[in-house]
């Protein structure tokens, strides 16, 4: 007998400014990032 085994999978991402670039380089990117996410989210949204 076999049991069903069910596993959530949630992706996340740390943003760790280390200040090695301008705030706004920082700002850019973490934007530019949630963008793709949403976009990633809209069109896997099964």
């Amino acid at each position: 007998m076999s049991a069903t085994m069910n596993v959530l999978v949630v992706p996340h991402t740390h943003w760790d400014r280390a200040w090695y670039l301008p705030f706004e380089e920082f700002r850019l990117r973490l934007i530019r990032l949630v963008d793709r996410v949403c976009d990633t989210l809209e069109k896997d949204s099964n």
